[in-house]
């Protein structure tokens, strides 16, 4: 894999959004990476060291919070719906560009109380925020597929969100995860292509 992306490092999503917010949109070539030093760090870490144990905790930490967020978001749905007196076979399996859109300006407009500037409403798009967008785009479609499809919530499901979340700044997202590729078709505005690893391989040798 070093080979295709070379020693680039993306920034975090985190990082990504509070520049997108504030330089009006996708990054450029020379701010969308780790700095330097950071990527001398990450390569030169030894995946036996105290530093990666400590680092996969807290990534397996996070996982099972987000775990725990996804499935009660699932509950609040599923007992939405019922409240109503509908039935899931009465709701669509789809998500709107506009569910987006306005997931993601409930977050921005939280933006200050972590620091984050705000922009207006009306500016908000995948244009204007696309990591923020994607990230907010693959949680409503895994949220269908969890509440609307009886799917199981998965730790995974957090990295999934991740790596979509940062479509944007590659050409081809690939995956072996039959599911992941359901939720990314559900996705408005997804820019990248979904590839197995097979029609990857076969991408690359036309390449």
């Amino acid at each position: 894999m070093v080979k295709l992306t070379g020693d680039r490092l993306l920034l975090t999503l985190p990082e990504r959004h509070r520049l997108e917010l504030a330089s009006g949109g996708l990054l450029s070539e020379a701010t969308r990476y780790q700095p330097a030093r950071v990527r001398r760090q990450v390569f030169a870490l030894s995946p036996r060291s105290v530093v990666a144990k400590s680092i996969n905790d807290e990534v397996y930490q996070r996982k099972l919070d987000r775990k725990g967020i996804d499935a009660a978001m699932t509950r609040d749905v599923l007992d939405a719906l019922s409240a109503t007196g509908r039935k899931l076979k009465d709701v669509g399996r789809f998500v709107t560009a506009e569910t987006v859109r306005e997931n993601a300006i409930d977050t921005i407009r939280d933006g200050p109380s972590f620091g984050l500037p705000v922009i207006p409403d009306d500016s908000v798009s995948f244009e204007r925020v696309p990591s923020l967008w994607l990230s907010k785009g693959v949680e409503a479609a895994r949220l269908t597929r969890t509440a609307g499809e009886g799917r199981a919530v998965r730790a995974s499901d957090n990295h999934d969100r991740l790596h979509a979340a940062a479509g944007a700044y590659f050409e081809v997202l690939v995956t072996d995860d039959d599911e992941f590729r359901r939720t990314l078709a559900l996705v408005p505005d997804l820019p990248c292509v979904v590839m197995t690893p097979e029609e990857f391989d076969a991408w690359l040798s036309k390449e």
